[in-house]
C-alpha cells in the first residue's frame, strides 16, 4: 500500500491528512458514469445544472425583449429554436467557466472546507488535461454562438474575456462579484442578434439592452454574494477577497440596495417596449418581491441556507421576471 504522505503526481504537493477524505459519488447522475470520467463531470458540475439555468435567465430576457422590438416578431417556433439553444450554450459556457476557474483556484480551494475535495484540488485531474478539456468546451461553444449568428459570436468575445480575469479579481479587489457579473449578463446582449435584432440598431434597443445588462449584473452580484456567504470564515483565514468580507455586518442592507437597483432597471425597459401593465406587475413587481422573500428568508450565518437560496431563489426570481417579458412577447401573436 503506497504511503499517505506520497506527493501527488498531478500537484507535487503533500495531501493535508486532517482532510475529509474523497468519496466517490454512489447516488445521482455521477454514480452512472466509469470512474475515469467522475471527475471531469465534477469539474464542469453536471450533476449541478441551477448555475447553467441562472446564466441562461439573461439570454432568455433579452430574447424574448428583442423579439418585441422586431416587426414582425419571430414566431414561437423560432423563438422556441433560439432559446434552445441559448440554453445549451449557456449550459456549455458555465461548465468550462467552472472548469477554468478550479484550474486558478486549486491552491485557495484545497485550503477551503466546501472546495477541497473538487478534481483539481485533490488532484484527480493533470493540469495539462484539465486545460485541454476546457479549451476544447470553449471551442465547442464558440461554433455553437457563430452558428446562431456570427454577431452573437462578436458580442459574446469581449464578455469571455472578462471571466476569463474572474478568478484573478478575488486576489486583488473586495469587489469580484462586480468583475463576474459584467461577464455572466452576457446574455442580455447576445438574446438579440440571436434574433435577428441588432442591440445597436436604434437607440431604443440600444437604451433597453443596456438597461437590461445593467440589471443582470446587479443581480449576478447579488446572488454571488449569498453564495459567496458559504465561505465567509475560509476566505477571512485565508485572505481571499469578497463582498462579504468586506461588508460583513452590513450585507443584508447591501442586497437590499441591490434587489431595488436591479428592479429599477427593469422599469425602462418596459417604457422602451410600450409594455403594460402586466410587464410591470409580473416583472418588476413580482421579481421585486420573489428577491425581498431571498433576503429576508436566508440565513446568511448558514452555508445551507446560503447555498439553498442561491439555487432556488434565482430560479424563483428568474422565472418571475420572464413571465412579463413573455406575456410582452405574446402580445404580438
Amino acid at each position: 500500500m503506497a504511503s499517505p504522505l506520497k506527493e501527488s503526481e498531478t500537484t507535487g504537493r503533500l495531501p493535508d491528512l486532517a482532510s475529509p477524505r474523497y468519496k466517490p459519488p454512489s447516488t445521482g447522475l455521477l454514480s452512472w458514469l466509469p470512474s475515469r470520467y467522475v471527475p471531469y463531470a465534477e469539474l464542469i458540475r453536471l450533476d449541478k445544472p441551477a448555475g447553467g439555468i441562472y446564466l441562461y435567465f439573461p439570454s432568455l430576457f433579452s430574447s424574448l425583449l428583442a423579439s418585441r422590438l422586431i416587426s414582425p416578431a419571430p414566431r414561437p417556433s423560432k423563438l422556441l429554436w433560439v432559446n434552445l439553444l441559448l440554453l445549451l450554450e449557456s449550459m456549455i459556457h458555465r461548465s468550462f467557466v467552472c472548469a477554468w476557474n478550479d484550474i486558478l483556484d486549486q491552491d485557495i480551494d484545497r485550503k477551503v472546507t466546501r472546495t477541497r475535495l473538487r478534481p483539481m484540488a485533490r488532484g484527480a485531474i493533470p493540469i495539462r488535461d484539465a486545460v485541454a478539456f476546457t479549451l476544447l468546451q470553449v471551442a465547442f461553444a464558440a461554433g455553437l454562438v457563430y452558428y446562431m449568428s456570427p454577431e452573437c459570436f462578436y458580442y459574446t468575445l469581449p464578455f469571455d474575456i472578462i471571466m476569463a480575469l474572474y478568478p484573478y479579481a478575488k486576489r486583488i479587489t473586495y469587489y469580484p462579484s462586480l468583475v463576474l457579473g459584467l461577464g455572466w449578463a452576457y446574455g442580455a446582449i447576445i438574446g438579440f442578434p440571436a434574433v435577428t435584432q441588432d442591440p445597436f440598431a436604434s437607440m431604443t434597443a440600444a437604451k433597453a439592452a443596456g438597461c437590461l445588462y445593467a440589471s443582470n449584473i446587479v443581480w449576478s452580484i447579488l446572488c454571488d454574494t449569498i453564495y459567496s456567504y458559504q465561505d465567509l470564515d475560509d476566505d477571512k483565514l485565508w485572505g481571499v477577497k469578497s463582498i462579504p468580507v468586506k461588508f460583513e455586518d452590513r450585507t443584508k442592507l447591501l442586497l437590499i440596495g441591490f434587489a431595488v437597483l436591479q428592479v429599477a432597471l427593469l422599469f425602462p425597459c418596459g417604457h422602451f417596449i410600450d409594455a403594460s401593465l402586466w410587464y410591470y406587475s409580473g416583472t418588476c413587481i413580482g421579481g421585486g418581491l420573489t428577491l425581498a422573500l431571498m433576503i429576508v428568508m436566508v440565513d446568511l450565518a448558514k452555508p445551507d441556507s446560503c447555498m439553498w437560496w442561491f439555487k432556488w431563489g434565482s430560479l424563483i426570481t428568474g422565472c418571475t421576471i420572464a413571465t412579463g417579458f413573455l406575456y410582452e412577447y405574446s402580445r404580438l401573436l
